[in-house]
């Protein structure tokens, strides 16, 4: 649960900072190889 948590926590930062962004798309699309 804990490190559902983190990871929640940094999609929330992610998504927050490249909202308006193409970059988060990519991000999004990259997470499955990043973690």
């Amino acid at each position: 649960m804990t490190r559902l948590h983190i990871h929640s926590a940094y999609y929330l930062v992610i998504l927050h900072s490249f909202r308006n962004s193409c970059v988060g798309f990519e991000l999004l699309r990259l997470w499955p190889l990043i973690f």
